[in-house]
């Protein structure tokens, strides 16, 4: 009788831990929350960087790149920033189209995302002007295409994000001019743009010829040259060795328009993302 009661209390005991258990593996599964994503549509800049955030499901993701000649993508998780259960960095190596599929492990829904790859660019977040078109706020993007094409967008202050279409836009050059300076050779970098605009350099729209508007890079850092070089394709020759320090920042863009003499002050952004369905 005895052996009967401590084998029904051993039988108990088993029964008890057992349901225990799968009810702490069911809690799991319960706790995680869906697994979804707000956006289905990224691009990303050749040689360049863009993020997924994921912000919902368990954080516990696994990560299938359709085309790995196109781009890469490694998920960092437990952020536990701005409610974040991770990231997911996306880098743009080949122009092209692909799709990364994002599957959570423990809830098992996956996620397909597209991922469109452009033409490499350069970001200029304009700080300081008196110039009509290239005012304060305005982000200058110069892209690296053979139509050399650049776009203005202005800042939604409201959600704190560019606009979707751009304030305006035209073509751009790079370009070395020698100069002599007290018998002394001296190599200026300028930056051409060229848009349609009224006689003081305001961008305006209609049918009228684009016009030149040519601006001196003033005392680039080794920074800007090589941000030039890398993003745009430059070739600056030996202009590099030859940067001259300024009280500036690296990254800070200095230019006169020289028919004019505006001023401009802006920081480049290699970061810094354009918006969306502009470029091929």
């Amino acid at each position: 009788m005895k052996v009967e009661k401590i084998f029904g209390l051993i039988l108990l005991f088993v029964s008890i831990c057992s349901i225990t258990s799968c009810d702490d593996k069911n809690e799991n599964v319960q706790e995680a929350i869906p697994f979804h994503l707000k956006k289905h549509y990224y691009e990303v800049a050749l040689r360049g960087y863009n993020s997924i955030p994921i912000v919902n499901g368990s954080g516990d993701v696994n990560v299938f790149v359709e085309d790995e000649e196109i781009v890469s993508a490694t998920y960092n998780g437990e952020l536990f920033a701005d409610q974040q259960k991770g990231v997911i960095l996306v880098e743009g190596k080949s122009k092209g189209e692909t799709t990364i599929k994002i599957t959570d492990n423990i809830t098992r829904e996956s996620e397909t995302v597209s991922i469109k790859i452009t033409d490499s660019y350069v970001a200029c977040h304009i700080t300081e002007s008196n110039h009509p078109f290239l005012k304060m706020g305005i982000t200058l993007f110069l892209i690296n295409n053979e139509a050399r094409n650049f776009y203005a967008f202005q800042m939604n202050d409201m959600h704190h994000t560019l606009y979707e279409k751009p304030y305006g836009y035209g073509a751009y050059s790079l370009c070395v001019e020698k100069t002599t300076k007290d018998s002394k050779a001296e190599f200026i970098p300028y930056l051409t743009l060229t848009y349609t605009s009224d006689e003081n350099g305001s961008y305006i729209t209609g049918e009228i010829p684009q016009t030149d508007h040519k601006f001196n890079i003033l005392h680039p850092s080794q920074f800007v040259y090589r941000v030039f070089e890398s993003k745009l394709g430059v070739n600056w020759d030996n202009m590099v060795e030859n940067a001259t320090r300024s009280n500036y920042p690296d990254n800070i863009l200095q230019m006169q328009e020289e028919s004019m003499g505006y001023s401009i002050i802006g920081e480049l952004d290699t970061d810094y993302n354009i918006p969306e369905n502009i470029l091929d």
